[in-house]
């Protein structure tokens, strides 16, 4: 034990340990010439960038005005507020900004305006979305009515006089959740407006004063108050028809398209921008790496670069995976061997970087796909239940 202790010990200067910025721009300060920038480029300052931003969109929106004014004018109108047009360009920001936490902002893009194509509501992204939330929410509701009967069977005459309401919710709860889960996207509506109607017919009994004040009441009907409201908040999420969505479709698709369109350029137009000034975001860096890294027409989708580089690591720890992005999670697995020799430190819990457009959903995947860790496996989780800072 201690001789591997010494061992170990004795390997830590060989070690490469640095954060995922630095590690993009050591690796894109060393291959300059293969981007076409400069050497001496340096970093934006957080206010250089946002007026760099701010000043691209502007320009973006008077082209497209200019160019295309049929297809833009819609757009602008949307998400115009009065006779300003701060609404538009910040959209055009954000979702450049989204976009660029992918490991191809461009075919993300696409993928936004691909899903205003005309489909069935629950084969939608929305709708599909939709469903699984209102689906958790009868698991919820079932919970709710269970814990109902539990507080009114401590009392027997409670429990009589309680009963056949229960019952009655019981079957309305149940047949909803079945004709949900096998109807049409109206049949599921439709669904829920009946169980709400008939919590409307099954009124709560007139209950001898001796319960006025009765806790395992007020508990029961807590409960049922709630389940309720959930069945008002799982029509809420289900807003439309499937005629009125293929309508909104119908409208919103070519603004989609054209918000893309104009998204893309800016893009294009702020990149060049800080090509001039030789000035870039980590974000930028964190590109020219996967430009240099990646080659989706190679078999194993890696440069010759990113092999060498695979090669090298023997080892690569992740500390913090929880705040990773999907654009540096395509980073580590190229210049790992396959995603075979990575160790990944994490709690989903302590994840505190959405703003900074962290995907957490990644290392919950991971934590839901990988079995637990026998000894052999390599795709494999190891749960740290013990806490030794306290």
């Amino acid at each position: 034990r201690k001789s591997e202790f010494i061992l170990l010990l004795s390997k830590l200067s060989e070690m490469q340990v640095c954060t995922m910025d630095s590690f993009c721009l050591n690796l894109v300060k060393q291959n300059c010439h293969t981007l076409g920038i400069e050497a001496d480029f340096r970093i934006l300052e957080n206010a250089e960038s946002e007026s760099l931003k701010s000043k691209a969109a502007s320009r973006v929106a008077e082209k497209r005005f200019a160019e295309s004014y049929d297809t833009f004018q819609p757009l602008a109108r949307m998400f115009q507020s009065g006779k300003n047009d701060a609404g538009l360009l910040n959209t055009i920001i954000k979702l450049s900004d989204f976009s660029m936490s992918e490991p191809d902002p461009a075919l993300w893009l696409e993928g936004v305006a691909e899903n205003f194509s005309d489909r069935p509501a629950e084969e939608s992204v929305w709708g599909r979305s939709i469903i699984e939330n209102i689906l958790f929410a009868f698991d919820y509701c079932f919970t709710l009515l269970e814990g109902a009967y539990k507080d009114i069977s401590y009392d027997e005459e409670l429990e009589e006089n309680l009963l056949p309401l229960f019952d009655v919710d019981k079957n309305i709860i149940e047949a909803a959740y079945n004709s949900f889960k096998s109807c049409d996207w109206n049949g599921k509506y439709k669904a829920l407006e009946c169980a709400r109607s008939g919590f409307s017919g099954n009124k709560f009994p007139r209950l001898s004063k001796g319960y006025s004040d009765a806790p395992a009441k007020h508990a029961a009907k807590a409960k049922r108050d709630a389940y309720k409201s959930v069945f008002d908040d799982m029509l809420d999420l289900m807003c439309c028809t499937e005629e009125e969505n293929s309508e909104d479709i119908r409208v919103l698709a070519p603004v989609a398209r054209e918000l893309i369109v104009s998204v893309k350029e800016y893009n294009e137009m702020l990149l060049e921008m800080k090509k001039e000034m030789s000035a870039f975001s980590f974000s930028d860096i964190s590109h020219f790496a996967l430009s240099l890294l990646c080659d989706n027409t190679a078999p194993d989708g890696k440069t010759p670069l990113a092999r060498e580089l695979s090669e090298f690591y023997t080892e690569i720890l992740i500390d913090e995976y929880q705040d990773t992005n999907r654009a540096q999670d395509t980073l580590f697995r190229t210049v790992s061997k396959d995603g075979l020799n990575m160790f990944f430190v994490g709690d989903v819990k302590q994840s505190i970087y959405r703003f900074r457009l962290a995907s957490p959903e990644i290392f919950i995947e991971k934590c839901n796909r990988f079995p637990y860790y026998d000894g052999t496996q390599k795709e494999s989780k190891i749960i740290l239940s013990e806490n030794f800072r306290s």
